[in-house]
């Protein structure tokens, strides 16, 4: 029989925590994608605390050691191939040297998944650097391994792969699956290839994905990191976070993504069902935050209550890269982003050099988005001469200060309400203080018809009768 090394305290924890989910769900009951779709990785059932076991490691501790923390495993393999359903493993503050990758070997389950986390009180302080042996790999892998929780861990100076990789299986045909992922509060910084990785396949598989209803891996939630200084190597190139390649219901939310040479956040290439909420994308050479189909699909999004500011290309970028029958950016919807000092667009559609037509372009909404200081291009820009943009819907808009004309848009696109060359009364612009002071022309001028149901403070929208323009309801 399993030793019972759960402590009283975890059930407190795991009950607050529910409460907490609990509280999110209500907030976004209107969103593509809540909390309330994704498993449940806090249950209790099953008498799960009654199997579970408690792992320690230490970089002073050994490998044949029992694994307690008196007397810790020295390597994370150890841990990662030990680890089973229900169980826990801590890592005590150090630096963990590593010469592959870190690769978990089984599953948990609905009602037990596995963990791996820094030490209580040590969030972050478990450093693991080195390489994880290929780019197509992170310090931290799995493939085909579901209920997996990566917890308050840092990854750094990765020279060879990337920060944490995630995938349903290694071919694009055949079997495997992942479904369960949370990695929380971590932080990935100086690695030579993703900070964080979420696909069905790998990249070299893409060619291989079946339909826009192939997902392998689901149920995934990445939130409260931070990534910084990805991309260190000339090749690949590819994003801080990234996503696709057969993944469907994900959140990606209140991340902090910073200072690298790539794009922020991406979803590409074969995500269904998601939502990219609450992060603060800054100080990057390329987009901010990116959706590219690139020939397959990326529908069911929405991208909403972010900060984006002083990125090197437009702030929110929605593109479908190729043509063809399967080609689709379909039920996306962008709302209450604050997105300054784009060295671009702060919000752009438009048609990537490969994109030809065919496919399908519909149901896009751009709404109750705050742009300033555009310092090249257009505030929103929507474009594209091959596909119909019928239904693209651009309102509630706040505009202002850009060095082109505040919208650019082909004629066929949907547009109203929408407050463009109109001082909108910020609070204080200079300190980047969007909110709207008592007068503001964009107070109950803009339209309630499709409007989100709250700002981006989570504050209900509307207050005063009618509904505000821009991210903030006054």
């Amino acid at each position: 029989m399993r030793i019972l090394r759960n402590h009283i305290s975890c059930v407190a924890m795991y009950v607050v925590m529910i409460v907490l989910v609990g509280c999110s769900v209500n907030k976004m009951n209107e969103l593509v994608v809540t909390d309330a779709q994704l498993s449940d990785n806090k249950s209790l059932d099953n008498l799960n605390l009654l199997t579970s076991q408690t792992y320690w490691v230490a970089p002073g501790g050994n490998d044949s050691n029992p694994g307690t923390e008196t007397s810790p495993w020295k390597t994370p393999q150890k841990a990662a191939t030990t680890a089973q359903a229900g169980d826990i493993v801590y890592f005590k503050a150090g630096t963990y040297n590593i010469t592959q990758a870190i690769t978990i070997a089984n599953s948990g389950t609905s009602g037990a998944w596995i963990t791996f986390s820094a030490a209580p009180g040590f969030a972050r302080q478990a450093i693991f650097t080195g390489t994880a042996g290929t780019h197509l790999k992170g310090a931290w892998f799995a493939s085909g391994k579901s209920y997996i929780k990566l917890e308050g861990l840092t990854i750094q100076k990765i020279t060879n792969g990337s920060g944490i990789w995630i995938r349903g299986r290694e071919a694009g045909t055949g079997t495997g699956s992942a479904s369960g992922i949370r990695v929380v509060n971590c932080k990935i910084d100086s690695v030579s290839n993703i900070g964080i990785a979420i696909t069905g396949v790998p990249f070299t598989e893409d060619g291989t994905l079946g339909t826009p209803n192939y997902n392998i891996t689901t149920d995934v939630i990445v939130e409260d990191c931070d990534v910084t200084k990805t991309n260190e190597t000339s090749t690949p190139r590819n994003e801080c976070i990234s996503v696709g390649e057969g993944v469907g219901n994900i959140i990606v939310r209140n991340n902090t993504v910073y200072e690298s040479n790539q794009y922020g956040i991406d979803f590409k290439e074969g995500v269904d069902g998601g939502a990219i909420y609450g992060n603060t994308v800054y100080g990057l050479e390329k987009h901010g935050i990116y959706l590219d189909a690139i020939g397959k699909w990326d529908k069911n999004i929405d991208i909403y209550n972010n900060k984006i500011y002083n990125v090197g290309g437009a702030g929110i970028t929605l593109a479908r890269e190729k043509d063809g029958s399967t080609s689709t950016l379909q039920n996306i919807r962008v709302f209450n982003n604050i997105i300054y000092d784009t060295d671009k667009e702060g919000v752009m559609l438009y048609n990537h050099t490969g994109d030809l037509g065919g496919g399908v372009l519909d149901n896009i909404k751009i709404m109750n988005n705050t742009i300033y200081n555009g310092i090249s291009r257009n505030g929103i820009r929507v474009v594209h001469p091959y596909i119909s943009l019928a239904t693209v819907y651009v309102f509630n808009n706040i505009v202002y200060q850009t060095a082109l004309a505040p919208l650019n848009l082909k004629s066929e696109v949907v547009a109203s309400n929408n407050l463009i060359n109109t001082d909108p009364m910020f609070v204080n612009e200079t300190a980047r203080n969007f909110k709207i002071k008592n007068g503001s022309p964009a107070i109950n001028t803009g339209t309630g018809t499709n409007a989100p149901s709250f700002d981006f403070i989570y504050a209900t929208r509307p207050k005063r009768g009618g509904y505000d323009i821009g991210a903030y309801e006054y």
